[in-house]
């Protein structure tokens, strides 16, 4: 046998590294090997790098802002309490803190959610507003409220995030995908006949018939679900300038006539929206954005009470509505700058203090009057059936029962109704015991709601009705029938109007697809 060998004064030929069985193909492979192990090394140790700067930022964020807050307490507070309410703080921030690590395309509806429980029930301690009927509160059961409400909040976290939750993860999770890039002109065009539906129904909530709140609730929600959807493509670079100046025009005035309703809660739920989307799509939070639009609301917070007692009994055009609504904010400002500075500021701190509310209860249940043993909650499961299929579903006036059964109210008083906070709703009814249970209840239902409509996995239709439809969640202060039960009405009603009018849309008027 004859071996081949290289003619004298040539290079052997080159061998495959593919060739199995060579020593040149193994080097080969082996070098991959560890081309892509120092690359994913590299990948995890910048990922590690990167949660470690996020987890030190917040910790210094919260830190820094709790260290404020402790020193501009009033200095003659129990420890115990100053201690409850900063735990509060961190508690309440941490779902903050998951959304800005984990980017999800879901509203952060319950972060915000945490936050406005610390806003209610512990940052009353840190500013001295502890407040009964807008007088200052004090008693032992002002801390017993605090750690009331701290155990809740965990409670309810740990039902949300816990694998429990996994129950509820099975719903159906809805979809809609919207090619809102070619829908942007019928987008608007759809948004701004929204938008003159809702300045009708902004400004005589009081007279539509209980049958037809659910549909007046939509009616009012779509435009913001629209117009979300032209902030999804300007943030994403793909709305024109015509276009911008339309949207931005509808939704100015839509902003303007929420105002006219003299419930500055109602321009809340027309900014509130486009916070979700904004966090939704860029995720991060315009805290700059929402600090601007406090400040703005602020003069307007201590001049509706003028507002509403010039249109109480007459009956005032929308347009006109806003006219006034500036004019008697413009004239208590120029009156009186240094006076209505301080009452304006004074109104908004007493207007997101229920601590004080809810420490009264703990001081008066049961010792002088009795739970109510699930009084308030034996209409919730037939409130989910619409009222405009059972008309003859009772009305509950559970603001109003609240108030004189504790005597909050005048009892000539028929017309205010006090708010009924949700947690102070599971006291009344059960004591602590009802509170920790039930905010458990109330986690585990905030992720079904969740499981529904905000898994993140929708499409741009979901997160449009998200953020508008289940902005009504954040309604802590008023019971859980209304807000829990109402919110999932206003989400399921939205989806199926959404829905047909998509549908509508891209097999009419431009012929295209939904998922």
């Amino acid at each position: 046998m004859t071996l081949a060998s290289t003619p004298p004064g040539e290079s052997p030929p080159p061998r495959s590294p593919l060739q199995v069985g060579t020593g040149s193909g193994r080097d080969a492979a082996a070098v991959t090997r560890r081309a892509q192990a120092r690359a994913a090394s590299d990948s995890s140790f910048v990922a590690g790098v990167g949660a470690v700067t996020r987890t030190t930022t917040y910790v210094a964020v919260v830190g820094i802002l709790n260290l404020l807050l402790l020193y501009f307490a009033p200095a003659d507070l129990p420890v115990s309490r100053l201690v409850a309410a900063s735990a509060m703080l961190w508690v309440a921030t941490v779902p903050m803190f998951d959304v800005v690590r984990r980017k999800p395309k879901q509203a952060p509806i319950f972060p915000i959610i945490n936050l406005i429980y610390f806003m209610y029930f512990g940052l009353p301690v840190f500013l001295g507003t502890v407040l009964l009927k807008n007088r200052p509160y004090e008693g032992e059961e002002v801390t017993t409220a605090v750690v009331v409400t701290l155990g809740g909040l965990l409670l309810m976290q740990l039902a949300f995030y816990s694998p429990l939750g996994k129950i509820v993860d099975k719903l159906p999770r809805l979809k809609m995908h919207i090619e809102l890039d070619r829908l942007a002109w019928y987008c608007i065009v759809l948004a701004a006949g929204g938008v003159a539906l809702s300045a009708v129904v902004l400004t005589s909530s009081k007279d539509i018939a209980p049958s037809l709140k659910a549909i007046a609730n939509v009616s009012v929600r779509m435009p913001l679900m629209l117009l979300g959807g032209m902030l999804v493509l300007h943030l994403r670079g793909k709305l024109r300038l015509p276009q911008r100046i339309a949207a931005f025009l509808c939704y100015v005035t839509y902003v303007m006539f929420s105002l006219a309703s003299g419930a500055l809660a109602q321009v809340a739920w027309a900014l509130v929206p486009m916070f979700f989307v904004y966090v939704a799509e860029r995720g991060t939070i315009p805290w700059r954005a929402g600090l601007l639009c406090v400040l703005l609301s602020m003069p307007f917070a201590h001049s509706k009470h003028a507002f509403r007692k010039e249109v109480r009994n007459t009956y005032v055009g929308p347009f006109d509505r806003v006219a006034l609504f500036f004019d008697l904010t413009f004239d208590q400002a120029t009156s009186d700058r240094d006076r209505f500075a301080s009452n304006a500021s004074r109104t908004s701190t007493e207007r997101t203090s229920y601590l004080g509310t809810f420490a009264f209860i703990i001081n008066q249940t049961p010792h002088r009057i009795p739970y109510l043993d699930g009084e308030t909650y034996r209409v919730m499961f037939w409130a989910f059936v619409p009222r405009i299929l059972a008309p003859e579903r009772p009305l509950q006036a559970l603001g109003q029962e609240f108030g004189h059964r504790y005597r909050l109210l005048n009892p000539l008083d028929h017309d205010t109704s006090f708010n009924f906070a949700q947690i102070v709703e599971m006291y009344v009814n059960f004591g602590m015991f009802g509170v920790f249970v039930g905010m458990a209840v109330v986690g585990l239902y905030y992720r079904a709601l969740y499981a529904l409509f905000n898994h993140g996995q929708g499409g741009d239709g979901m997160l449009l009705l998200a953020s508008a439809a289940l902005a009504g969640l954040l309604n802590i202060e008023s019971d859980a029938g209304n807000v829990l039960v109402g919110a999932f009405h206003s989400a399921a009603f939205s989806y199926v109007v959404l829905r047909v009018v998509v549908l509508f849309a891209e097999k009419v008027i431009i012929p295209g697809r939904v998922d």
